[in-house]
């Protein structure tokens, strides 16, 4: 169970989104109280560290969270803006610098919440296994492509997100490609968890940082990141 501290100035407009962590098997502390006393520089950092995920409401203003920041970042927690306008990738780089770790959508699917907080989750797991050797620097030589352990339809599908060198691939193409099949509501399930799954797996491998984005209600691809840490070898080829 992942517990959640959502930071907000009205209870009642998160009655929906806690119903929904509530089905991905999350404890919810929804609370107007600690982000008044965060903003009066009045942290409980003891309670602020008992949480691993601190999302913050579209309630609060871009300029009281640039005030919040600074505070609730020594928590160690990782934060997650819920927001209901589109961010920029500039945008998004910039409050990643300030300690926001991902965004969620004011309105949301149940699967786009879980996919964000499973992300949230796969770098702290990722972050537990290697302590501080985190903070020397991720990969100093490239890892090989063909060094990654992985399964079959795992090793597939990364592989065609690679060769897309950046670009974002439709869920539909990928189920295409990976099932040999028209899409279904079966093909994109198992493609959810077969990303998921990628994601975890890459990290318990030591590939670090932004890899792979979920473009909602579009695909995925790969970001910088992967690329500055895997060499294309000879199965670059293999498809």
């Amino acid at each position: 169970m992942k517990n959640i501290l959502l930071l907000t100035k009205s209870l009642i407009s998160e009655q929906s989104l806690e119903q929904q962590l509530q089905q991905l098997d999350c404890e919810v502390y929804v609370s107007k109280r600690v982000l008044e006393s965060c903003l009066y520089d009045e942290v409980d950092l003891n309670l602020l560290q008992s949480f691993e995920i601190i999302m913050i409401s579209e309630t609060v203003s871009n300029n009281e969270l640039t005030w919040l920041l600074p505070a609730i970042t020594e928590s160690q927690s990782f934060i997650i803006r819920k927001s209901d306008s589109y961010l920029t990738e500039e945008e998004k780089k910039d409050w990643n610098k300030k300690g926001v770790f991902s965004w969620i959508k004011t309105e949301n699917s149940l699967e786009e919440l879980r996919e964000s907080i499973d992300d949230v989750m796969s770098m702290k797991n990722a972050a537990n296994r290697t302590s501080n050797i985190i903070s020397i620097r991720r990969i100093k030589e490239k890892r090989n492509f063909s060094s990654l352990i992985l399964t079959h339809k795992e090793r597939k599908l990364l592989l065609l997100l690679f060769q897309a060198n950046g670009q974002t691939i439709s869920r539909e193409d990928l189920s295409q490609k990976l099932w040999d099949q028209a899409p279904c509501n079966s093909t994109m399930t198992q493609l959810s968890t077969l990303t998921h799954r990628l994601k975890i797996k890459l990290a318990e491998q030591g590939i670090y940082g932004d890899i792979l984005q979920t473009v909602w209600g579009v695909g995925y691809r790969l970001l910088d990141d992967f690329y500055d840490q895997v060499n294309a070898d000879e199965v670059y080829a293999e498809m």
